[in-house]
């Protein structure tokens, strides 16, 4: 096949995935600091690299010449996705940050470019999982849709994050699932991709897929931290006693859940400007918001995303490198 970007790229980030961990082992820089984006971006590339072997398809480059901005896009949607999770934590109190830059803007950049890889990462592997015909056969009942079972689910969803907030101490699990329950029933009604679609349909590839996506990168988020000296820790109630890695053993049951939020939420957030790219079928919006709007919107995320960092800052981060 002829060498063209994803293969080329994915080359180089093997590279620097074998280079940063010996430099981690080494205890030398960058890989002390930017151990997470270094690794989890060369990872990202280098499955997509595979993908585009096996299908001559790639999510991060148009015609295996330049790259999509759609991509950029849903990088920077990772991002705030994980936000919204980050600002539940100030209330859970369940992860902290240790070892991150002292400097405010390093830190808030690096921070940007760490979380935008969560998405990336749930799709490379979902979509690798399928270029092998992963769960294609798995069974799935197939389910009728009504208006009652998605008023059902939103109210499970929304009573869930709900309890997470007023009782954090025995309802923090419910954060894992809550949103998939709240969202996916509003981008089925909006004609988005939705997994209540996909169960309707009979397609039994992408929920078990996502499922064990989660699972894939809950165990390498866990093993590549172990490691880490820019790392995060966990305090949880009841089942922090017997640890995999650094999380508690039960903890590895929120990370399938948490991969069908990460699609369900990715859909809502690209449904208004029909620009996802994960599922490849994109979609196409009814009423593209006006210019003026869409910016205004921009804005608003970024303040939002801004004060969430900050508090992060105040709340989530225990201790900063030495300069």
């Amino acid at each position: 096949m002829k060498r063209t970007a994803p293969v080329i790229s994915g080359f180089s980030a093997a590279a620097v995935m074998i280079t940063v961990h010996l430099l981690l082992v080494l205890r030398r820089e960058p890989a002390l600091t930017w151990f997470y984006p270094l690794v989890w971006w060369s990872y990202i590339f280098i499955v997509d690299a595979v993908v585009f072997r096996r299908e001559g398809r790639s999510l991060i480059w148009i015609h295996g010449r330049r790259i999509d901005p759609r991509f950029l896009l849903m990088a920077a949607w990772s991002a705030v996705i994980w936000l919204i999770f980050e600002a539940f934590n100030l209330r859970l109190d369940n992860w902290w940050y240790h070892n991150v830059p002292a400097n405010q803007a390093v830190r808030w950049t690096g921070t940007l470019i760490s979380f935008g890889t969560v998405v990336p990462l749930l799709a490379e592997t979902e979509r690798w999982l399928a270029s092998l015909g992963c769960c294609e056969r798995a069974p799935v009942p197939r389910l009728v849709v009504t208006s009652g079972l998605l008023v059902a689910l939103e109210t499970a969803g929304a009573f869930m994050l709900l309890a997470c907030l007023l009782a954090p101490r025995h309802a923090f699990p419910l954060v894992w699932g809550g949103f998939v329950l709240l969202i996916d029933p509003v981008n089925y009604r909006a004609g988005a991709p939705s997994l209540l679609r996909d169960w309707e349909s009979g397609d039994r590839g992408r929920p078990y897929r996502l499922l064990l996506s989660g699972l894939i990168a809950g165990l390498l988020w866990e093993l590549w931290n172990f490691w880490a000296v820019a790392r995060w820790s966990y305090t949880v109630p009841f089942i922090g006693g017997w640890k995999l890695f650094e999380m508690p053993a039960l903890g590895f049951l929120g990370f399938p859940p948490f991969a069908l939020e990460a699609f369900a939420l990715y859909q809502f957030v690209c449904r208004p400007w029909g620009v996802g790219i994960w599922p490849e079928s994109s979609f196409a919006p009814s009423n593209r918001p006006p210019v003026a709007v869409s910016w205004l919107t921009a804005a608003v995320v970024l303040l939002v995303c801004l004060i969430i960092l900050r508090a992060i800052d105040h709340h989530t981060i225990l201790s900063y490198a030495s300069s």
